[in-house]
């Protein structure tokens, strides 16, 4: 006699009790995605099943850099990165592409009383708005200052 001991040992129905058991040999492996560097875009290989973002320790560092700055201001990378994608990865007020190889080099300028992030700086800018205080009067007196500089007759310092 051929008894099958999960159906005497299910308290309700073979049926609904024996689709709750595993049959063997159902799986099947996920062919893994290419991964890239979030910081260099470099395409790289995961070692086992590490789940990281970046390719080197050299970029790690710059990558919990970035993560430590977008939770000080409290924006997500995704945003960042979409501010960085519309700004062309460019300075807000020169247009320069920023300092260094590493393309969050730009720093992130932000309203001092509402702390919301109005753009992205290269370091110049953003120390130049800091040592106006952010004050649109005192940039405005600033340029005024260069235009009748510039104005007066035979001076070019340029």
């Amino acid at each position: 006699m051929n008894i099958d001991w999960r159906v005497l040992s299910a308290r309700f129905c073979g049926d609904k009790c024996l689709s709750r058991f595993h049959s063997r040999n159902t799986y099947t492996p996920v062919e893994k995605k290419p991964a890239v560097c979030r910081i260099c875009q470099r395409p790289f290989e995961r070692k086992g099943n590490a789940n990281t973002a970046v390719c080197s320790a050299e970029c790690r560092k710059h990558w919990w850099s970035l993560k430590r700055r977008l939770a000080k201001y409290r924006i997500t990378t995704k945003e960042y990165f979409a501010l960085l994608a519309e700004q062309c990865g460019m300075c807000a007020i020169c247009g320069s592409p920023g300092e260094r190889y590493w393309r969050f080099e730009l720093a992130i300028d932000h309203c001092h009383t509402t702390r919301k992030v109005r753009g992205l700086l290269c370091s110049r800018c953003n120390v130049g708005l800091g040592s106006f205080r952010d004050n649109p009067e005192f940039l405005r007196s600033a340029a005024d200052y260069l235009e009748r500089f510039e104005s007066r007759e035979g001076a070019d310092c340029a």
